[in-house]
């Protein structure tokens, strides 16, 4: 209801205005007329009652010059008035009525002596802006002979004049209601046609300020409001064909920015943030509504963070930083801040881009100490060649007894020397990817008897026990890789379990998955240390690994194979108990021949 009579406001003000101006020049007009009416009636009386007057001067002159005036002047002004149908005095010199035409019909009083009584008249004339409220009089001298002897007075009533004046104002003023009655019909009609459109135009308007861009106006005509509607839905189309596209390079924009893996912070010139995407959260660990708002600074994110921020404001150019985050975790950051410019190359803020550098820095750390480790276990091995070797030059070939030893040694590192570039090669094929996993069906208990049957002489040197507990399970794998698998961890359980020891292998089926263990009653591992045995050149007992010849690579060769076909490799130790490996390994595949890089 508020809506319409909102609306509807224009066509009243345009249907007021209308008939105010109506209203006023119909009554200006009445107005007008009523007067020109009255004052022409007025003239045309007083035209009339000088003729009448001079026709009564006329007939007393004449009258006088013959001797025939009447001895009774009021039945002389009674008789006259008949004659003209008006009022007819005589009056004298001194201007006073000595006839009425009044007195006449009623009364025979008489005058002894008129002519006598009308040698003292004189002459004058009563001019319209000089009559009275209630009469129109007019007077003429009366001459005889050249000399003015009276005065004669014609008069009538203006009652009728008025009379006839307002029945000819009431019938303009009638005649000019009607007119502004059907004016304002008109106007009503006329304005409410001009409103309509615009009326459209306020309703699409609001519908568009609440949403919906979908409205459009009627065009009723092709006129200037006519063109005005079609400007109108022109510009609503263009506003909802570019809110639409806004809308989606938002959404685009909002998907781009939640799923980047890189952190985005943006700010405004004077360092406040405005924009805190996800990952900046999973980074800093704050809420976007924690920070946005507050400056830069306030927000205490990082320090060289601040700073990068402040120097790209100042100096208008790109900056970037190497940040490192506190913690447990040791975050690197590689912060990019760039300037944001608007047309006039004026600074709007900043955009600063944090590349997570952790993995890298880890990678190459990694690198480094993978590098530094090869040459240290490459160096012993040929170290110890070099100098058997230069013993033997030296004259110990000579020695029976020094001869077989120093042979044994070159035999034993020369052993060791070999595994450990066979390992440093597998390595690399698999960072290659030179290795492909080939699926086909593998019996779990085949696998376990064929590197058993290979373990089984160090397990009797050693006087150590090994059990296996196994039921019929076939599963998709890699059947060689997963014989790597196992024999890696049945050699290291028997490498590090003192004699008498036991080593088992057992497995469990489930429904989608086949896990199997490897446990021995050996030395174990320090709980500090177990998420480090499945790093590269790791070694529990460092001197009891180079005495067995363990090159420190199989739990990370075991590793990558576990992770490559899908499935995890755990670990549960105590110390001086033993230790329990567990591979869960996916029970199917896609296909028999399969093959995955």
């Amino acid at each position: 209801m508020w809506r319409k009579l909102t609306t509807s406001k224009i066509k009243w003000r345009l249907t007021i205005a209308y008939v105010a101006i109506i209203c006023v020049t119909m009554a200006a007009l009445g107005f007008v007329l009523s007067y020109l009416v009255e004052r022409q009636y007025s003239a045309g009386y007083h035209r009339v009652l000088v003729s009448h007057a001079k026709l009564v001067k006329g007939v007393l002159e004449d009258d006088c010059r013959s001797g025939r005036l009447p001895a009774d002047p009021d039945k002389l002004c009674y008789d006259l008035s008949g004659k003209i149908n008006a009022r007819v005095q005589l009056l004298d010199l001194n201007r006073r009525v000595i006839g009425d035409s009044r007195r006449g019909g009623t009364s025979g009083q008489q005058t002894k002596d008129p002519a006598a009584q009308l040698r003292a008249l004189g002459c004058r004339v009563c001019h319209p802006e000089a009559r009275g409220s209630e009469a129109l009089s007019v007077e003429q001298p009366i001459v005889v002979a050249g000399r003015t002897i009276g005065e004669t007075r014609v008069s009538a009533p203006l009652f009728a004049i008025k009379q006839t004046a307002a029945r000819t104002s009431r019938i303009i003023l009638t005649a000019l209601i009607v007119a502004a009655l059907l004016a304002a019909v008109l106007s009503h009609r006329l304005a409410a046609s001009i409103a309509r459109p615009i009326i459209d135009m306020s309703r699409v308007a609001g519908d568009m300020a609440r949403g919906d861009l979908s409205q459009r106006v009627t065009v009723h005509s092709d006129d200037e409001i006519g063109q005005l509607a079609r400007s109108f839905n022109t510009m609503a189309l263009q506003l909802e064909k570019m809110l639409s596209e806004m809308s989606e390079d938002n959404d685009r924009m909002e998907t781009i920015l939640t799923t980047m893996v890189d952190g985005i912070v943006v700010t405004d010139e004077s360092g406040t943030i405005t924009l805190f995407n996800k990952a900046s959260e999973g980074i800093f660990q704050r809420r976007a509504e924690e920070v946005v708002g507050k400056s830069i600074a306030e927000a205490d994110l990082h320090p060289e963070l601040s700073k990068v921020v402040r120097e790209t404001l100042q100096t208008q150019r790109l900056a970037r930083k190497e940040l490192r985050l506190p913690g447990p975790d040791r975050v690197s950051l590689s912060a990019y801040s760039s300037p944001v410019k608007d047309q006039s190359l004026n600074v709007r803020g900043a955009v600063v881009v944090l590349h997570d550098l952790t993995e890298i820095r880890r990678h190459e750390k990694a690198q480094k100490e993978f590098v530094a480790n090869v040459s240290h276990e490459l160096r012993t091995p040929i170290t110890a060649v070099l100098v058997t070797a230069e013993a033997l030059l030296s004259g110990a070939k000579d020695d029976p007894k020094l001869l077989q030893r120093f042979l044994g040694t070159l035999v034993s590192e020369s052993e060791r020397l070999s595994l450990l570039i066979d390992d440093l090669l597998e390595i690399a094929k698999r960072e290659a990817g030179q290795r492909k996993i080939r699926k086909t069906e593998v019996a779990i208990r085949d696998v376990v008897e064929r590197v058993f049957s290979l373990c089984k002489g160090a397990a009797q040197r050693n006087q150590i026990t090994v059990t296996v507990d196994l039921p019929d399970i076939v599963i998709f794998a890699d059947e060689q890789q997963i014989e790597q698998v196992l024999a890696n961890l049945l050699d290291n359980a028997i490498k590090y379990t003192p004699q008498g020891g036991l080593v088992t292998v057992t497995a469990v089926e489930e429904d989608e998955s086949v896990s199997l263990s490897v446990s021995d009653t050996g030395i174990g591992i320090p709980q500090g240390e177990v998420s480090r045995v499945f790093e590269r050149f790791y070694r529990v007992d460092k001197a009891r690994s180079r005495q067995l010849r363990g090159t420190g690579l199989g739990l990370s060769i075991v590793k990558d194979i576990v992770e490559a076909h899908g499935g995890t490799v755990t670990v549960q130790t105590m110390l001086g108990e033993g230790s329990t490996f567990t591979v869960t390994l996916p029970r199917n595949g896609s296909e028999s021949s399969e093959e995955q890089d």
